[in-house]
């Protein structure tokens, strides 16, 4: 793909014949699949903001669940696959948050 444009994520179909593409309007940073089917996505957006989406991946439309400090490096899923978790890095290395009610709310300094 152009160097200027955004990453793309793409759906490729089981028998790896067919690819759609699902985002290609944010700069995709991670993706992952919940437990439960979910598809969440750390992105960076237009404007340089991060944020948390939940795309629909058959019509690729993203839902927002929050906007994140730019120090998020990575998000996770908990061992039971109930909660979303993020490291953030710090002046002093990486702390760990949760997602709790569409915030992250830091669990470890």
């Amino acid at each position: 793909d152009k160097e200027d444009s955004n990453p793309i994520l793409r759906v490729i179909s089981a028998d790896g014949k067919t690819t759609k593409d699902l985002v290609n309007d944010v700069s995709v940073v991670q993706s992952l699949v919940t437990a439960d089917g979910r598809l969440i996505i750390l992105a960076i957006n237009n404007n340089g903001s991060k944020s948390i989406y939940e795309v629909d991946e058959t019509t690729g439309f993203k839902k927002i669940v929050c906007t994140v400090n730019d120090n998020v490096e990575k998000l996770f899923i908990s061992k039971d696959g109930k909660q979303l978790g993020a490291m953030v890095s710090t002046d002093l290395g990486s702390k760990v948050a949760v997602l709790s009610n569409s915030k992250l709310i830091d669990i470890t300094k």
